[in-house]
């Protein structure tokens, strides 16, 4: 209470609240596992870090499975009867949960026709029997939620550690900070995180990371740390956030990436290293192995296959390694023209009319909620369109798409008219 006092009063920050649930954490000795379905993990899991050694993490890694149970018609009945009593439905009723983690009760009350949905077992850790049951956020009271959890394949006899719980936090709307995720009202102070109303643990660490370096860099009187929606997800989620803001809590989602095609785990270096370099963030011996591994990379793909560096001499990069980069280049390659033509058609169509009455209902291809908000704000052009918070690029290239298809149609109209 008092942070947010703070933030208004001595800040002049502009507040709004959302919510969220929380899952119910369980004992594992006291899962059935018969009753459920394996889920294993990736059979190469591919490590965050270019620097870790691949092959003997791997040979040292110990995986643990997850497991896949469902609701039923039993535990939507538990649910559906007591929605009064969720806690969810408590204090503003205008605040809004993430769209895409909804609690068990929000899904029950939006699909009523859906017998069950799924619900993923997760351990938590190798020394601990705590269990995650993902899919099952809840704000029940706590006896309730242990009917709930009771009534599903599997959890019949599932003891409970810590109980599901619902909560509203503010947020601070995220128009009012720049790129570099300093505040525009205070100079110096930098929000990352939940308080600029994402929801989510890469998108909470990622913005954490990029309003450090910034502080940082502002300390040192250097150039702010800015990454571009051709370059990162990163990029893009700080350029949705500080440009559309947000009416609900903000997830990353590749769908909301033009250039997805090109930004790829595998190519993470080639896109970001020379930038992490620059603001010291990799050292100079690492960056000029990085500079061999991109000359072998250039000799590889035009055919020049002699007089290759060594792998010692590019660990933590390898000969394979640039082999594999250059096939998935050249694989990409035609793919990545057409999107990147895509991407410079969407910027120079900004100003193209769309027809008062349009009916988005035509375009198949887009969600409801993508649909519901082009009708409630009835943009009268593309770039209007592209500012409306949750519509994501892909939602424009399938408009400028099928406004194009009218057009050619109506032009094909005319030429018949006039030759009749």
């Amino acid at each position: 209470l008092y942070l947010s006092k703070s933030l208004t009063e001595d800040c002049g920050l502009r507040l709004g609240r959302f919510k969220t649930t929380t899952t119910p954490r369980i004992n594992s000795r006291s899962i059935d596992y018969s009753k459920m379905i394996k889920q294993y993990g990736d059979e190469n899991p591919v490590p965050f870090s270019y620097f870790t050694k691949v092959e003997e993490w791997r040979k040292n890694l110990k995986q643990l499975p997850c497991w896949l149970t469902y609701t039923n018609p039993t535990t939507h009945k538990i649910v559906g009867d007591n929605l009064g009593l969720s806690s969810i439905d408590i204090g503003e009723v205008s605040s809004k949960s993430p769209r895409y983690c909804p609690a068990i009760e929000e899904k029950i009350e939006r699909y009523p026709e859906k017998t069950s949905h799924h619900v993923f077992v997760e351990p938590e850790g190798y020394n601990t029997n705590e269990v995650y049951l993902n899919g099952l956020y809840t704000g029940l009271p706590f006896n309730l939620q242990q009917q709930m959890i009771n009534s599903i394949a599997g959890l019949e006899n599932a003891k409970v550690i810590r109980y599901g719980y619902a909560i509203e936090y503010d947020y601070s709307s995220p128009l009012q900070i720049k790129k570099t995720l300093e505040t525009k009202t205070v100079e110096n102070l930098f929000l990352g995180g939940q308080i600029n109303g994402t929801t989510g643990y890469e998108e909470a660490a990622s913005q954490g990371f990029v309003a450090g370096v910034n502080a940082g860099l502002k300390v040192l009187g250097k150039a702010p740390f800015i990454l571009g929606r051709n370059e990162s997800y990163i990029g893009i989620l700080i350029d949705d956030i500080t440009t559309k803001g947000m009416d609900e809590p903000y997830r990353m989602f590749t769908s909301r990436a033009e250039y997805r095609l090109s930004i790829r785990n595998d190519n993470a270096d080639l896109r970001l290293m020379e930038t992490g370099h620059s603001i010291g963030l990799i050292s100079d011996k690492a960056y000029k192995k990085f500079e061999l591994y991109k000359n072998a990379l250039t000799d590889i793909y035009e055919g020049n296959a002699e007089n290759l560096p060594d792998d010692e001499d590019l660990s933590p990069w390898s000969i394979q390694k640039a082999k594999e980069e250059v096939y998935i280049h050249k694989k990409y390659e035609g793919y990545i023209e057409i999107q990147d033509k895509m991407a410079n058609k969407m910027k120079k169509s900004k100003d193209r009319k769309i027809p008062e009455d349009f009916d988005y209902n035509k375009l198949e291809s887009l969600s409801a909620e993508t649909k519901r908000r082009l009708f409630e704000v009835r943009p009268q052009t593309i770039g209007q369109a592209s500012e409306i918070c949750a519509i994501k690029p892909s939602d424009i290239a399938i408009l400028i798409v099928y406004l194009e298809k009218q057009k050619k149609e109506r032009k094909q109209k005319n030429i018949a008219k006039q030759n009749s």
